[in-house]
């Protein structure tokens, strides 16, 4: 007669729980830093950086907020934000203006050049990511996609960086 196989500790599950939850962070991290290393040379052979279509898409998105809201969206360090808002300035892809009512802010709006840069980035990105998205079915991909959704909930809490993110602002 056949044992039954023992299920495992609840400890030993916890455990392969905590180290498969590890992997997984690790490995979207992985990814993306793979991904983002093919999409960079497509992407500075148009004149682009990652951080320059992020800040783009940002503020073409959501125009009219702040570098604060930029900072806090795009998750780019303020240096490195910074000189990548003073050179879309300085191309005429962004203008900077006073906020009104409080003259310490400064909120950003993309231009019409802006605007046609952005859509030649995206367009970009769109054509690198169909070859990675090519790799996994329709199941796999909703899969996925309905779980890194609820990681990204849980990432970001602000619910308008939540909506920027996802196309639904």
């Amino acid at each position: 007669m056949e044992q039954p196989i023992a299920s495992p500790s609840s400890a030993e599950a916890a455990s392969r729980r905590a180290e498969r939850e590890r992997f997984l962070i690790h490995l979207i991290a992985v990814v993306e830093a793979a991904r983002t290393s093919g999409l960079d040379p497509k992407l500075k052979a148009a004149g682009l950086t990652t951080p320059a279509i992020r800040a783009l898409a940002w503020i073409q998105a959501a125009p009219g907020g702040t570098m604060s809201d930029l900072a806090a969206g795009v998750f780019t360090d303020r240096t490195t934000l910074t000189r990548t808002i003073d050179t879309l300035v300085r191309d005429g892809f962004v203008v900077r203006a006073g906020a009104a009512g409080d003259r310490r802010k400064v909120t950003l709006t993309i231009t019409p050049a802006g605007d046609e840069l952005c859509r030649m980035g995206h367009d970009i990105i769109d054509q690198h990511n169909a070859l990675v998205a090519d790799l996994l079915d329709l199941d796999t991909l909703s899969n996925l996609n309905r779980a890194l959704l609820k990681l990204h909930a849980a990432f970001v809490p602000d619910e308008r960086i939540r909506a920027v993110h996802t196309g639904r602002r």
